[in-house]
């Protein structure tokens, strides 16, 4: 596959209709040597590029990332991208002709990696940048058994177009597993309100909780108010009183122990807290329920 040597040397980078033609083959795969520098520049088509050997540093719209092998970078159409401080550095080129996403392989439109892949967004609506990825230990040999598959599919050849459709299914199958979402605010905010939830008990602060997800506490408070509909604070005081309420239909147990069991140490605070959720004293909702249990009992 001649076409992309071209852009394995950096004089020149090829388009779609260079490397394709008008008769696309679909996917078209090269193994090369790397030049120590490789200025940026971008391209119409998405691709992959797997390391096979050497080191460098890969360059892209997301920062400088340390490549060697095993590493799998994931370019988008338009996505700006190139090289530098290169030693024996030697990549497969997996070049994907956009078009195969409106035809054969349309029904993977849906497909988080395929959306990656050939838009560059991961959701309906929200871009993402291009991806460095590090192939598992564990699926490399079979990466590299399939690249080597897909390199040497002669052209013209039986069922050519079906055979390297079916090796890029495998590679992509292969990089699934690494191939994630980047966490967004709205799972940062969720993952902080399981916090609370799965650990009602624990003294929290708000600068421990927006540690733990990752934020300053005046953004967490902001986003946090916005998708769950009150401050941590408040969230964490709601589940406490929702938690307490069940405890004193199902338990015997004191109020005082109750209070402390949702994370509560203090009684006359946990029964402010809890009247401010409920319009009553713990004791009063304990009674009031006993006696609705005994009235339906009659």
């Amino acid at each position: 596959m001649n076409a992309l040597m071209p852009y394995a040397g950096c004089e020149r980078h090829p388009g779609r209709r260079e490397i394709f033609g008008d008769a696309s083959v679909g996917v078209v795969a090269q193994t090369i040597s790397m030049p120590s520098t490789m200025v940026g520049h971008r391209h119409e088509f998405a691709g992959l590029v797997f390391v096979r050997s050497g080191t460098g540093v890969y360059e892209c719209e997301t920062g400088a990332h340390r490549v060697s092998a095993g590493s799998a970078m994931i370019f988008v159409p338009g996505g700006w991208h190139g090289y530098r401080a290169g030693k024996h550095l030697r990549v497969t080129n997996v070049v994907l002709d956009s078009r195969i996403f409106d035809h054969e392989l349309v029904w993977l439109r849906h497909d988080t990696a395929w959306r990656i892949l050939t838009s560059g967004a991961d959701s309906g609506d929200r871009p993402t940048s291009q991806r460095v990825v590090t192939v598992p230990a564990e699926r490399w040999p079979r990466v590299e058994y399939e690249l080597g598959d897909l390199e040497r599919t002669e052209p013209g050849g039986p069922g050519e177009r079906a055979r390297r459709l079916g090796m890029l299914l495998s590679l992509v199958g292969e990089l699934s597993t690494v191939l994630r979402p980047p966490r967004t605010d709205s799972d940062q905010v969720t993952r902080a309100a399981a916090l609370l939830a799965d650990s009602l008990k624990h003294d929290w602060t708000l600068g421990e909780l927006a540690d733990a997800a990752g934020f300053s506490s005046a953004h967490l408070a902001r986003l946090f108010t916005v998708q769950v509909g009150a401050p941590p604070m408040a969230y964490l005081n709601r589940l406490r009183a929702e938690r307490a309420a069940q405890m004193l239909i199902d338990t015997d147990l004191s109020i005082s122990a109750i209070a402390r069991a949702v994370g509560w140490t203090d009684p006359n605070y946990a029964s402010r807290r809890f009247r401010v959720a409920y319009g009553v004293t713990p004791t009063a909702y304990r009674a009031g329920a006993r006696a609705d249990d005994q009235t339906s009992l009659h």
